[in-house]
């Protein structure tokens, strides 16, 4: 039976550090696109050009930010919700007051996105939001050939960083919405359950009273890996091994600069 329980652990283990390190890599993804599309949009308009370029640019860095707030909110608050210490609204309300009020969000999209702005989006399920936004922002991108410097490989190169923004984001949704078959979990857990339950009939022979011991050790140990495989099935969750979504946006608002007021 040790083999089997063996298999077992480490299935349940590698499975979610499966999921864990692909949401890694989608975030790395997301987070490298939404850097050069800051960069591309820095190097195409730089301070000194007149002031129409430069605001346009400033609302293409605005709708990058957008962007990424509306991503954080559809893979973690309005599926999770807000953590257990805040006292907000039921989840029946849950999207929209995750756009009006974004208690945990860094920056918060009710600090750097206008009423105007909010309430375009308001009504429309977290995902749809994503689309409504990653739309805009392609838009705006082909817009620029109204002007004669912005040249069609440079349009084509910042399309391209969007789509892969969202591309990420697709992949962040598939680790969310693709959970491991529940008769395997299922499995697993009445195996390990049994291991732990007849260790004592195999370990009292040599260790007598004292089997209470090593049992103990064991029940903490294999309740430990379970938890720790538990949390890991879902990498954007609030426990502390999760990654960290509002440090993700706080640092692409560094880039685009566009919200400062409220970035510590």
């Amino acid at each position: 039976s040790t083999p089997i329980f063996g298999f077992c652990i480490a299935y349940i283990l590698s499975a979610g550090f499966a999921r864990y390190y692909s949401a890694r890599k989608s975030l790395d993804d997301l987070f490298d696109n939404a850097r050069h599309l800051a960069m591309e949009l820095r190097v195409l308009f730089p301070e000194g050009v007149d002031k129409v370029k430069r605001n346009y640019a400033t609302e293409l860095l605005h709708e990058l930010d957008s962007l990424v707030a509306l991503i954080r909110q559809s893979i973690r608050e309005a599926r999770i919700g807000f953590p257990k210490a805040l006292d907000v609204q039921s989840s029946s309300t849950l999207s929209d007051s995750a756009l009006e009020d974004d208690y945990v969000g860094t920056p918060s999209t009710k600090d750097f996105m206008t009423p105007t702005e909010r309430n375009e989006y308001a009504g429309c399920s977290a995902n749809m939001r994503v689309i409504k936004c990653f739309a805009r922002l392609q838009r705006n991108i082909s817009m620029l050939r109204q002007f004669d410097d912005v040249y069609e490989q440079r349009r084509y190169r910042l399309h391209r960083s969007v789509a892969a923004i969202v591309d990420a984001w697709s992949e962040c949704e598939a680790v969310l919405t693709t959970p491991v078959p529940p008769y395997y979990v299922s499995s697993i857990l009445i195996i390990c359950v049994v291991f732990v339950a007849t260790a004592p009939l195999a370990w009292i022979s040599s260790y007598g009273k004292a089997v209470v011991v090593p049992i103990a050790i064991l029940t903490f140990l294999v309740y430990g890996v379970l938890y720790e495989a538990q949390q890991l099935m879902n990498p954007f969750s609030w426990a502390k091994t999760s990654h960290d979504l509002s440090a993700l946006g706080l640092r692409v608002s560094r880039l685009s600069r566009t919200s400062p007021q409220k970035i510590h």
